[in-house]
């Protein structure tokens, strides 16, 4: 096994978890903000709080970004199982190696 190669990979997935996490925060922040100009919005229209909230939840832009947030999270999470795994697969393969150098020391 090419130790260089199995360092690219962890990197390349490594970086790529940490892009998609930021993405995710990014849209979340953006989330809130919509529903907070949406709600401002309705205020400023002559809204209670309360019917401004609501009227905010069902803002078609605010209700996208929502969608866009949970695929970007979704996609964070599969980002982080995917480097977890990669790690979780070199603990494996360093393990096979250290009990192949014992046998040897044994013989």
């Amino acid at each position: 096994m090419d130790i260089t190669r199995i360092h690219a990979s962890l990197l390349e997935k490594g970086e790529e978890a940490a892009r998609s996490r930021a993405r995710a925060r990014s849209l979340d922040r953006m989330r809130k903000q919509m529903k907070a100009r949406a709600k401002l919005w309705a205020i400023n229209k002559g809204n209670t709080a309360a019917k401004a909230e609501e009227m905010a939840l069902i803002d078609e832009d605010y209700i996208a970004a929502c969608y866009e947030a949970e695929r970007a999270e979704e996609e964070a999470g599969l980002a982080a199982v995917a480097y977890e795994a990669a790690q979780a697969w070199l603990d494996v393969w360093r393990t096979l190696e250290s009990t192949k150098r014992a046998e040897m020391q044994l013989r």
